[in-house]
């Protein structure tokens, strides 16, 4: 939803969640629609409520990268590195070139080994 970026934008965050859940559920068939509100509650949380979002997104359209890699870092976030790895490494799989996913990967794998 245009809107709920625009208004998420201007740090009017109460709003761009209302727009962007609305948005959900007039399309709930739209893994745009369920990204759009998963990074909105991860920026405001809770962060579940976000990983739920980008895993809906994900089964919609399995090779939403963007997805993949919100999903991968609320993950990590959250402190499930393990999960957040596998993501990373799906988004990975898909997109090989992409250097948002490998430097997430590298940064989780390097919290892990500590």
């Amino acid at each position: 939803d245009n809107e709920a970026r625009v208004l998420a934008a201007e740090e009017r965050l109460d709003e761009a969640l209302a727009h962007a859940r609305r948005a959900v559920q007039l399309k709930p068939e739209q893994p745009g629609a369920h990204y759009n509100l998963g990074q909105l509650l991860q920026a405001r949380g809770p962060v579940a409520a976000a990983i739920s979002e980008y895993r809906t997104a994900l089964r919609l359209r399995p090779a939403f990268v963007p997805a993949r890699r919100a999903l991968g870092a609320a993950l990590a976030g959250a402190g499930n590195l393990r999960d957040a790895i596998a993501e990373f490494r799906a988004a990975l799989a898909i997109d090989p070139q992409n250097p948002t996913a490998r430097e997430y990967l590298d940064r989780a794998i390097r919290a892990r080994g500590r």
